[in-house]
């Protein structure tokens, strides 16, 4: 999962083309990096609304 979530925020792709239901797969994998580093779920609920706001650019 990783490699996707990279891909997802490498500024030459910006997840291009992924499959049907990667982007659930990729924000809930965002948010458990985004809580093992401390965050709380507001937290994570703004971490997923910047990268909605960056999916969509």
């Amino acid at each position: 999962m990783p490699f996707i979530l990279t891909y997802f925020l490498h500024p030459g792709y910006r997840g291009e083309e992924l499959k049907q239901g990667m982007w659930t797969k990729i924000s809930a994998y965002a948010q458990d990096i985004w809580k093992n580093m401390g965050y709380d779920i507001n937290d994570q609920e703004i971490l997923i609304a910047q990268m909605l706001n960056f999916k969509d650019k």
